[in-house]
């Protein structure tokens, strides 16, 4: 029987199961997108997961904390999230092109709790209480906005001599 064509094999997701759950594991996030000028906007993100296929990442923000972010991902679809954890400086960083608004589901207030909680008890050892994150990071949930993308990039950005390094799974 003869080998499937690379068209029709599909490719493996990008995302390890361990780097997804860093990633979903309460960590310091930032998002970025660029205007058409291709001039950048950032903002901190309140939670993220991964799809259990390890194929589409998603991020939530705030919209009042994003600025023009919210309109240039949802313009340009550009898209790239880092997930650093603080106290050891571990950083991923994930790019995509087909970034998308997503509705809100009934667990996604829960899911910020919860990713921020699990942020706050990383910087407590660096001591900052969790009160710097309640107030860094307030927002209503009717403030909350939600993208999901494909990652088609992801770098290792832990400071040493691998910063930098693109990931490749194929």
């Amino acid at each position: 029987m003869p080998a499937a064509s690379p068209e029709a094999v599909e490719a493996a997701p990008l995302l390890t199961p361990a780097m997804a759950a860093f990633i979903c594991g309460g960590q310091s996030l930032t998002v970025s997108s660029r205007d058409e000028r291709l001039q950048p906007s950032l903002a901190k993100g309140v939670a993220c997961c991964v799809s259990k296929d390890l194929r589409e990442v998603t991020v939530i923000v705030s919209i009042a904390a994003s600025g023009s972010l919210c309109r240039d991902i949802e313009h340009s679809g550009v898209i790239a999230v880092v997930a650093c954890r603080p106290s050891t400086h571990e950083t991923y960083q994930l790019k995509g092109t087909d970034a998308r608004s997503v509705s809100l589901d009934a667990e996604d207030p829960e899911r910020v709790r919860a990713y921020l909680a699990d942020f706050a008890k990383d910087l407590l050892p660096l001591g900052w209480d969790s009160n710097f994150i309640e107030t860094a990071f307030s927002h209503r949930t009717s403030d909350l906005r939600k993208f999901r993308f494909t990652p088609t990039a992801v770098f290792d950005q832990t400071p040493g001599p691998r910063a930098g390094t693109r990931i490749c799974r194929n």
